[in-house]
C-alpha cells in the first residue's frame, strides 16, 4: 500500500483513502462506510475526485494500531491480508484468505471483512466506546432546582430532597426503585454539571463568576493604544501617622488616591491625605496634569523629568461606585475637559485590576523597610495581638516622600510583558492627554462656602484668615470662599472667576503646614494647655489673695 493519500469525490463529498497506485488508476476504499475496494482509473480521478488533507483521527489510530493486547489480537486476524496486496485487487484470494483466518481463528467471515475493510480505511482496529449516559430528567431536575441554588445546598442534599420529592411514599418512605447516590454523583460529573458555569451564577453570584472563574483572553496591555485611559481608586494605606506638629499625637491611617494609566502601567497621579473624598479625587487628577519634578520637589525628592514624563488631563477615566467619584465634582471635570468617565459594575475590582495590583505594588515595597515603625501587620485583628498605632513615627509628609520614591521605583524598573518599564511604554505610544493648568484643576475640587469679613479677618473652619488686598473687601462684606481641608494655610476668596489666595492670620500661625484633621489634635492639646495653665493661674491668685489677707491682718495686730 502507499503512502495515506485521501481524495474528495467532488459530486457526493465523500472521503475516500488511496490504498494502491498502478499505471491505469488507482485502488480507493470509503473512509466513511469502509467497504470493498475499488478502482478508478486516472481520467476519472482527476475530474471526480480532488485531493484532501488526511484525516486527523487516521493520524491517531495509525499510531496507536497494535498497543493493546485485544488490538494486536485483531491484527494478527487480518496480518496474512495485509502481507499480500493482491487481496485488495483480487476477490478470490482475498475470499480465500478471510476463509483460512475464519477457520484458525475461530472467528466469523463477516467479522473479518469488516475489520479488514475498516483497517485498510481508517486503521481502526478496536474504537473507543461512546459512554453517554441516558438522560435522566429526574436527576436533572434535582441538580438544577436544589444543587444550583443561592442556599448552596449539598449534593448529597440535593439527593436527599429529591428523593423525598420523587421516591417517597406518603410516610416518607422510599419506593423500590429508587436510585442510588453513587448513580445520581456519576451522572452529576458524567454529565458535566462541575464545570457548568450555570453552577458557580446560581451559587454564588453572577459577579462572583465574573470576577474570579469566565473565561480570559487577550492582554491588558492590548486594551488601549494610546496612554490617557487612567483608571482610577483609593486605599486606606497599612501604617499609622503622626501629626506634624507633634509626633507623640496619632492622626490615623491616611489615604492612598492613584490614576493609572490603562496602556503603560505607568502611575500617572497621586494623591494622600487624611480625608476621603471628592476634594482628594480632583487632587489626585491635578497631580496627574502637573510637572512631577516641582510636586516631588516639595517633598525633597530630587527627579528628572524622564523618570515621571505624565503630565496632563486624561481623556478617559475608568473607576468604580464609589460616591467621590461619582458627584458632582467629577461631573463638571469631565464635563469642562471633554473626560469620558466609565462606572464599572458594583463588586467587579477586576475590571480595574491595573490600579488594584498597582496598590499592592506600592504597599509591598514600603512595608518590609517600615516594619515596627506604625505598619499595620496580618494580625491586627486578633486577640493580644500588638498597638500598631503606638508604633507611628512617620508624619504625611514623610509618608508621602515615601510613596513618592515607590511610585518612581514602579514607573522606572518594573518590567512589563513587553520587556519594557512603563516609562519607557509611555513614551513609545502616542499621546492622548489633554494638556491644562494644575491649578484649575485643583480649584475645581476645593470645597466652597459663604464667609463674612470681620475685624480679625475672614473666619473659616475656626480659623481667621486675612483677606486679599486684591479683593477690595471691607469689614462687614460677605464673599464665597473655597478651602483645601488638607491645607488650611489658605483659603481662596472667589470672585469673577479668580481664586485669590488668603493666609492665615498671625493669630493662628500655630497651625500652618497641617490640615483640618491634624488641626483637631493640635485644638485639643491647646485647649488642655490652657486649662492646665488655668487651674495654675487660679492657685497663684489664691496664694496671692491669702498672702495680702495675711499683710492685712498683721499690720492690724499690731495697730491694737
Amino acid at each position: 500500500m502507499t503512502e495515506a493519500k485521501f481524495y474528495q469525490s467532488i459530486e457526493s463529498g465523500g472521503l475516500y483513502n488511496l490504498l494502491i497506485e498502478d499505471p491505469a488508476g488507482a485502488w480507493l476504499i470509503s473512509y466513511e462506510r469502509p467497504a470493498a475496494p475499488f478502482f478508478v482509473s486516472w481520467d476519472l480521478l482527476c475530474s471526480n475526485y480532488q485531493r484532501a488533507q488526511t484525516p486527523r483521527q487516521f493520524e491517531e489510530y495509525a499510531n496507536m494500531a497494535g498497543s493493546t493486547i485485544a488490538q494486536k489480537r485483531r491484527l494478527a486476524f487480518i496480518s496474512a491480508l495485509l502481507a499480500d496486496e493482491r487481496c485488495i485487487t483480487d476477490k478470490a484470494i482475498r475470499r480465500g484468505k478471510i476463509k483460512e483466518a475464519s477457520a484458525a481463528n475461530g472467528v466469523t467471515e463477516k467479522s473479518l471483512y469488516r475489520l479488514y475493510y475498516r483497517y485498510l480505511a481508517t486503521r481502526i482496529l478496536t474504537a473507543k466506546k461512546k459512554r453517554d449516559s441516558k438522560a435522566h430528567p429526574d436527576f436533572d431536575w434535582a441538580i438544577r432546582t436544589f444543587y444550583f441554588s443561592s442556599k448552596r445546598m449539598s449534593l448529597r442534599s440535593a439527593y436527599e430532597t429529591m428523593l423525598l420529592a420523587k421516591y417517597a411514599d406518603d410516610n416518607g418512605n422510599l419506593t423500590a426503585d429508587y436510585p442510588s447516590w453513587r448513580c445520581f454523583e456519576r451522572y452529576y460529573y458524567a454529565r458535566g454539571y462541575n464545570r457548568d458555569p450555570a453552577k458557580i451564577i446560581a451559587r454564588e453570584g453572577k459577579s462572583k463568576y465574573q470576577r474570579d472563574f469566565r473565561p480570559i483572553s487577550g492582554a491588558v496591555m492590548d486594551w488601549k493604544a494610546a496612554v490617557g485611559s487612567y483608571q482610577m481608586d483609593a486605599t486606606q494605606a497599612d501604617i499609622f501617622l503622626v501629626s506634624r506638629t507633634d509626633r507623640n499625637a496619632i492622626v490615623g491611617r491616611p489615604y492612598i488616591y492613584l490614576a493609572v494609566d490603562t496602556a503603560s502601567h505607568l502611575i500617572a497621579g497621586v494623591h494622600i491625605g487624611f480625608e476621603a473624598g471628592q476634594q482628594s479625587v480632583i487632587s489626585c487628577l491635578a497631580n496627574a496634569a502637573e510637572d512631577k519634578t516641582a510636586f516631588c520637589a516639595k517633598y525633597g525628592v530630587e527627579i528628572s523629568a524622564d523618570q515621571w514624563p505624565s503630565r496632563g488631563v486624561p481623556y478617559e477615566i475608568i473607576t468604580d461606585q464609589g460616591r467621590e467619584f461619582t458627584g458632582e465634582g467629577m461631573g463638571a471635570f469631565c464635563m469642562r475637559y471633554g473626560t469620558e468617565l466609565h462606572i464599572l459594575p458594583p463588586f467587579r475590582p477586576d475590571q480595574k485590576g491595573i490600579v488594584e495590583k498597582t496598590f499592592d505594588l506600592i504597599q509591598s515595597r514600603y512595608k518590609p523597610l517600615l516594619r515596627g515603625k506604625g505598619v499595620i501587620e496580618p494580625d491586627a485583628q486578633e486577640r493580644w495581638a500588638t498597638d500598631y498605632s503606638k508604633q507611628a513615627v512617620l508624619n504625611l509628609d514623610e509618608f508621602t516622600a515615601v510613596v513618592i520614591n515607590c511610585i518612581i521605583a514602579i514607573n522606572t524598573g518594573q518590567i512589563l510583558p513587553t520587556g519594557e518599564t512603563p516609562v519607557q511604554l509611555w513614551t513609545r505610544l502616542p499621546d492622548n492627554l489633554l494638556q491644562v493648568d494644575s491649578k484649575e484643576v485643583y480649584y475645581m475640587g476645593l470645597t466652597q462656602s459663604d464667609a463674612k469679613v470681620a475685624r480679625k479677618g475672614i473666619s473659616c473652619n475656626g480659623f481667621w484668615y486675612t483677606p486679599n488686598p486684591q479683593c477690595h473687601l471691607r469689614i462687614g462684606d460677605r464673599c464665597r470662599v473655597s478651602f483645601d481641608p488638607e491645607r488650611i494655610d489658605t483659603v481662596y476668596i472667589i470672585s469673577g472667576g479668580q481664586h485669590y489666595p488668603c493666609r492665615l492670620s498671625p493669630s493662628c500661625k500655630a497651625y500652618a503646614g497641617i490640615g483640618i484633621a491634624e488641626s483637631r489634635l493640635l485644638k485639643e492639646m491647646i485647649g488642655q494647655k490652657k486649662r492646665n495653665n488655668s487651674e495654675q493661674e487660679l492657685m497663684a491668685n489664691l496664694k496671692l489673695r491669702n498672702a495680702i489677707a495675711e499683710i492685712v491682718e498683721s499690720r492690724k495686730e499690731e495697730k491694737a
